[in-house]
């Protein structure tokens, strides 16, 4: 996505020459962080269980890549720091950052109770698919947030991520276990149970991703007004965990509606959650 995204900004041939030590090291762990991650598509993940079985199921796993990587694009290229959008060499670093964050947070999903590699793929499992889906939107949105705005240093950016990206697997953490929501996916495989989840990773994503953007001031400022523009997460993660316990498959209904119990609940969360960005408005120093 980065090869589609990188001919919208000025000089196709990365400039490194403006890069300071930090930023190279940046550069490097980023890029070596997005190799293994594309390794581990490409290599490990891209062959399992493909005999008898179609592919198509892992679409919407492409899909969500795509878009969330097209999304940072976008955002890069209005509202990104000037020093950044004027140099590709720190455009590219903005991408393998992203890949980096991607492979990184990939990694952890297992202990949130669901498996890319065992449950998407070895498993086919479309609720899985569903779910990580979502979590993979989620992560390049909030990643993308905190790319809004001017600072010093690249190092802001990291820390916002974190702050941001952090709440999003905590939110996610809180509704696997709380919730039982992941075993709904993997051991009940059920469908509605991976949209809702994976459209509530989007919406959160979207709250927190909102909360984080602005320009830095400090790591403290940020943290407040992450707090002052992010608490909806914690009430929609409330709301969500009630709606689990209703919705989630029981002995009297094994086999849940995916629309009533799935698709309808989950695009509720969205419209949630953009309904409180469009209530907060622009963040401040917004470019004109």
């Amino acid at each position: 996505a980065a090869f589609i995204t990188l001919p919208m900004f000025a000089g196709l041939i990365p400039d490194f020459e403006s890069f300071d030590g930090d930023e190279l090291l940046l550069l490097i762990t980023s890029g070596a962080a997005t190799a293994c991650g594309l390794f581990y598509w490409a290599v490990r993940l891209r062959p399992v269980s493909k005999l008898g079985s179609r592919s198509s199921y892992r679409l919407p796993l492409y899909l969500a890549g795509l878009i969330g990587f097209l999304f940072l694009g976008r955002v890069v290229a209005r509202w990104a720091d000037p020093q950044i959008r004027e140099n590709s060499g720190y455009v590219l670093l903005v991408f393998l950052m992203g890949g980096a964050c991607l492979t990184v947070t990939g990694a952890g999903y297992p202990w949130l109770g669901i498996s890319l590699r065992e449950d998407a793929f070895e498993q086919r499992n479309s609720a899985a698919v569903l779910a990580l889906s979502g979590a993979i939107l989620g992560v390049l949105i909030t990643y993308s947030g905190a790319n809004i705005g001017t600072g010093p240093s690249f190092w802001n950016n990291v820390f916002s991520s974190l702050v941001a990206t952090g709440t999003l697997l905590l939110i996610w953490a809180v509704l696997a276990v709380a919730g039982r929501a992941a075993r709904s996916v993997v051991e009940e495989r059920d469908s509605a149970s991976g949209w809702r989840l994976g459209l509530l990773l989007t919406a959160e994503s979207l709250i927190a991703g909102r909360a984080i953007a602005g320009d830095w001031a400090s790591a403290a400022a940020t943290a407040q007004d992450f707090i002052r523009d992010g608490w909806p997460a914690g009430i929609l993660c409330l709301f969500a965990l009630i709606l689990e316990r209703v919705l989630r498959p029981s002995v009297q209904n094994p086999r849940p509606s995916i629309v009533t119990h799935g698709i309808i609940p989950g695009f509720f969360y969205i419209i949630a959650a953009l309904g409180w960005c469009a209530h907060l408005g622009a963040w401040e120093d917004l470019p004109k």
